[in-house]
């Protein structure tokens, strides 16, 4: 009875990192497209999206029984996988207090969760999925022997786990981080209230040079602005329309800073201005 559990709970497995995979790649193949660059896509660091992997099994364990019916499974598919996409962006919202996509740019969206151009990819992608795909990678699965299947299922689980643990720790950092920055804006806006007679938007005034040469920049506070870390670029790379709901100002601060574009910005200035001079 145990060996079953394990077996169904390694082959499920399985199949949520094949399709989490193939959800990375689909995700990656877009992006680089329509950004016309390579860009890694994921909430992990890993070739994964996790939110595939759910949607697929999602659709394997409740609409295997209307695969036949095509118009039905297509609008069920819409359903299910859209309801998943929009309660993943809620959560993910709430727990880190950052908005991963955004499809208010886009026709037909729901509060900018979910639009109607993702959800008729999402159906004709699981009609795909359980006619042909799921097919396909069953027909490999069950080649695996023994030993294999729950080595792979080990040795993925671990390096998922790392990878979620490793990506999570960032962001709870990265809050951190933008607390203090917020703090600071904030109360130089408090300051250039006090001292113009009239109510400044902190967005704004994190947006111009002005605070970092302000009293309220502090060292650490200009050292936490200006600080550059390989999991900030990648998930901004992977996340363009990625946004801090709860310390958006100081995330607007950070984000030219983190892209590299100031230091390019300055450099561009400097040579400008050298050329001047030597004229």
């Amino acid at each position: 009875m145990t060996l079953s559990i394990i077996d169904t709970a390694c082959y499920y497995f399985l199949l949520f990192i094949i399709y989490s995979f193939m959800g990375w790649l689909y995700e990656s193949i877009w992006c680089s497209l329509c950004e016309g660059k390579l860009v890694n896509r994921g909430f992990l660091a890993g070739p994964f999206c996790p939110v595939y992997g759910f949607g697929a099994l999602l659709v394997i364990l409740t609409l295997s029984d209307v695969k036949d019916n095509l118009l039905a499974l297509f609008f069920a598919s819409i359903v299910v996988t859209n309801t998943l996409e929009y309660l993943t962006s809620y959560i993910l919202e709430k727990c880190f207090a950052v908005r991963w996509w955004d499809y208010s740019h886009y026709r037909f969206n729901l509060n900018g969760r979910v639009c109607l151009l993702g959800a008729v990819a999402f159906g004709t992608m699981s009609v795909l999925l359980l006619h042909i795909i799921h097919p396909w990678v069953l027909s490999y699965i069950v080649r695996l022997s023994p030993p294999a299947f729950y080595l792979l299922s080990g040795v993925f689980l671990g390096a998922m786990l790392f990878d979620l643990a490793t990506t999570v720790k960032h962001l709870l950092s990265l809050n951190g981080r933008l607390a203090e920055i917020q703090s600071a804006l904030e109360q130089y806006a408090g300051q250039y209230k006090e001292r113009a007679g009239q109510k400044v938007d902190t967005l704004q005034l994190a947006l111009s040079e002005r605070f970092e040469n302000s009293e309220f920049a502090s060292e650490r506070i200009r050292a936490l602005i200006h600080m550059r870390k390989f999991q900030d670029r990648r998930l901004l790379a992977a996340f363009p329309r990625m946004r801090s709901t709860k310390y958006a100002a100081a995330f607007e601060k950070i984000r030219p800073h983190i892209l590299g574009k100031k230091n390019k910005d300055n450099a561009s200035k400097e040579d400008t201005h050298g050329r001047n001079e030597n004229a």
